[in-house]
């Protein structure tokens, strides 16, 4: 039966497409402090925040005058019709 050998351990890549050997710890850490796609994340997340309260915001403030000019232009109409 086939065993792999001790020091070289088979993972997955991200892509899942294949297989690549396990890097020393060093390795790691210092591949992890130069990875970017998390921050890069995090600032699309924060993004993403702000534009939705800014049309929240947009819209409450729009949203009352709104319901007042639909108001104004039913009243309009139902006293126009005889």
């Amino acid at each position: 039966m086939w065993k792999p050998r001790d020091d070289f351990v088979m993972t997955r890549t991200m892509r899942g497409a294949g297989l690549r050997r396990e890097e020393s710890g060093v390795t790691a850490i210092h591949r992890f402090l130069k990875d970017e796609s998390g921050a890069t994340a995090i600032e699309y997340g924060l993004i993403a925040a702000l534009i939705s309260i800014a049309v929240i915001t947009g819209a409450l403030a729009v949203g009352g005058s709104l319901g007042d000019l639909y108001t104004m232009v039913s009243s309009k109409v139902t006293g126009a019709i005889p």
